[in-house]
C-alpha cells in the first residue's frame, strides 16, 4: 500500500538521510537545499506576501534549513528577518555554510544573537521556528529555554520546521520546555510523538525526496494531504463480473434499543453503501420507523435477548457488529455474553457493547480471534485504564491487541488502528467536527460493510477510519 507513510524516529531519519546521500547520490548540502525549496513552496500557502516573518535558526541542520528558507523568501520579495542563535554552541558544517550565504545575501536582515540578555521578540506576523529539529535526548535548558519561553509568551503565530523545538521525537514530553506552534511542517515523515494526544500537534508532511521504506511499514500514517481516498478504495478487490448478493457477505448489525433507534439506522445505511451483499438488522420492533427508509436492509424485529438468540441460527452471517444503541442493562450484558459464546467468527464491538466489556472484563475472554473493538477515547480508558502519556497508550494498547489477537481502533483526532501482528496505523483525516453523535455509528457501518464484502479486517478498518474522517 503505497499510500502509507512510515512514522519514523530521529534515529531512523538519520539512517534514511545517510542512505539518500549515498544512494542518490547527493551531497548533504544539496539535500538541505532541496528540502528547503520544497518547504518554501509549502510555506507560501500559509503566509501572506505582506506579512513580516522572523526566522529563528539554531546551530544544527534544522537551523540550516531555516537559513536556506530565508534566502528563498528574500529572493521572492518576502519581508523576513533572521536570528542566528548559537548561544555558545558550534554550528554544524551545513549550518555554517548556509549562515555564510544568508549573511552575504541580506546582511541587514541577518542578526547573530550572542546572548539572551535584554533580548525581546520583535513585532512580526509569523515566527518560523528552526531552533532544534529531531534528536533531542534531554530537555532544553539555559538560554535556549528562555528563548523558547519568550517565543511562546509573545503569542505570535509560530510555524515549526520538522519538529517543534524542544519536543522529543519518541519520549513523553512531561514538563520539558518546547515551542507550541500553530503548525509544523515535518520533513518526509511524521514522528511518533506527534500522535501523543497531550502534545496536540497539527502538522503537514513535506516530501523532500529522502529515501524511506514505504512497503508495508509496521508503524505508518495515512495522510489527509494527498488524494489517497481513491487509492484506498482501489485497494478493495472489485466485485466479480458474475457475482451476486451472496458472494459479497452477509452483515448482521445488532442494537437500536428504546430511544436509540437512530444509531442502528446510521450504521445500517453506511454498511449498505459500502457494498455488503446483504445486511440484516437485529433491533426491536420500535426501530421499524427508523429503518423504513432503508429498503435494502432486512429487519429481525425482535427484542435483543439471550432467550431469542437461543432459538436463532446465526451461522449464515459473515460478520456481526454489535453496539450502536444496544443499552448496558443486565439483559444486554447477558445477551452479549451469550452471543460471543455462540458466535465463532470475528465480531465488531462498538458503543454500549464496549461499555459492557468495561463493566464485565470476563466477557473480553470470549472475543474470537481477529475481532475488532472501536472505542473512542473515553471508552478506551474505561476498557484499559488511564494512561500516563501517549507513549504508554501506544505500547499498552498495542500489547493488548497482540495478546488477545484482536484489532483495536482507538478513535480520536488521530485515530489509531492496533493490529494483532503489532502493526500500528494512524489516520490523519479526522477533525474535531467528528466529535458528535452518529459519527461512530457511520464508521461502524463502513467497516462492517467492507469487512463483509472482502473478509479483510485490516483493510476495512483502515478505509473506514480514513474515509469517515473526510466527512
Amino acid at each position: 500500500m503505497d499510500f502509507l507513510i512510515p512514522i519514523t524516529s530521529a534515529a531512523q531519519m538519520r539512517i534514511a538521510d545517510a542512505e539518500t546521500i549515498k544512494n542518490e547520490p547527493i551531497s548533504s548540502l544539496d539535500l538541505m537545499e532541496r528540502a528547503a525549496n520544497r518547504l518554501f513552496e509549502h510555506l507560501k500557502k500559509h503566509i501572506d506576501f505582506q506579512q513580516e516573518i522572523l526566522i529563528v535558526c539554531g546551530p544544527g541542520n534544522n537551523g540550516g534549513d531555516g537559513l536556506c528558507i530565508a534566502r528563498l523568501l528574500w529572493a521572492s520579495g518576502y519581508k523576513a528577518k533572521v536570528w542566528h542563535v548559537l548561544f555558545g554552541k558550534t554550528a554544524s558544517p551545513e549550518n555554517a555554510k548556509q549562515a555564510e550565504l544568508a549573511k552575504k545575501y541580506r546582511p541587514n536582515f541577518f542578526t547573530e544573537i550572542g546572548s539572551i540578555l535584554n533580548l525581546e521578540i520583535p513585532s512580526c506576523d509569523v515566527i518560523l521556528d528552526c531552533i532544534f529539529g529531531t534528536g533531542l535526548s534531554q530537555a532544553i535548558t539555559g538560554e535556549f529555554e528562555i528563548l523558547i519561553q519568550k517565543i511562546n509568551n509573545s503569542h505570535i503565530p509560530v510555524i515549526s520546521i520538522d519538529m517543534p523545538s524542544g519536543l522529543f521525537d519518541t519520549e513523553p514530553q512531561r514538563l520539558a520546555t518546547r515551542i507550541f506552534p500553530q503548525k509544523t511542517f515535518t520533513i518526509q515523515a511524521p514522528k511518533p510523538s506527534f500522535f501523543y494526544p497531550e502534545n496536540e500537534i497539527s502538522f503537514d508532511t513535506i516530501d523532500v525526496g529522502i529515501q524511506i521504506k514505504k512497503s508495508t511499514p509496521e508503524f505508518a500514517f495515512l495522510s489527509e494531504e494527498s488524494p489517497y481516498q481513491s487509492q484506498i478504495l482501489n485497494s478493495f478487490p472489485p466485485k466479480t463480473e458474475f457475482g451476486y448478493k451472496g458472494t459479497f457477505g452477509h452483515a448482521l448489525i445488532i442494537g437500536g434499543n428504546v430511544n436509540m433507534h437512530g444509531a442502528i439506522a446510521l450504521a445500517t445505511e453506511s454498511c449498505i453503501a459500502q457494498g455488503a451483499g446483504k445486511t440484516t438488522v437485529w433491533a426491536p420492533a420500535g426501530a421499524r420507523l427508523y429503518l423504513a427508509h432503508i429498503p435494502k436492509a432486512m429487519h429481525i424485529a425482535k427484542s435483543i435477548d439471550e432467550r431469542v438468540l437461543a432459538g436463532m441460527d446465526v451461522s449464515a452471517f459473515t460478520i456481526a457488529a454489535i453496539g450502536p444503541g444496544l443499552n448496558t442493562n443486565e439483559n444486554s450484558k447477558n445477551f452479549l455474553r451469550a452471543f460471543l459464546t455462540k458466535w465463532s467468527k470475528p465480531v465488531i464491538l462498538d458503543a454500549d457493547a464496549l461499555n459492557i466489556l468495561a463493566a464485565e472484563p470476563s466477557i473480553m475472554k470470549l472475543l474470537p480471534k481477529g475481532s475488532l473493538l472501536t472505542p473512542h477515547w473515553g471508552e478506551l480508558t474505561r476498557l484499559f485504564g488511564r494512561f500516563d502519556d501517549g507513549k504508554e497508550m501506544l505500547e499498552k494498547v498495542g500489547q493488548i491487541a497482540s495478546e488477545l489477537g484482536i484489532y483495536i481502533l482507538a478513535k480520536n483526532r488521530y485515530s489509531i488502528l492496533f493490529c494483532p501482528n503489532k502493526n500500528i496505523f494512524v489516520n490523519g483525516s479526522g477533525s474535531p467536527k467528528l466529535a458528535q453523535g452518529g459519527s461512530g455509528d457511520r464508521l461502524l457501518g463502513m467497516v462492517t460493510g467492507w469487512w463483509a464484502r472482502t473478509g479483510d479486517a485490516e483493510l476495512a478498518a483502515k478505509a473506514g477510519m480514513y474515509i469517515a474522517g473526510l466527512d
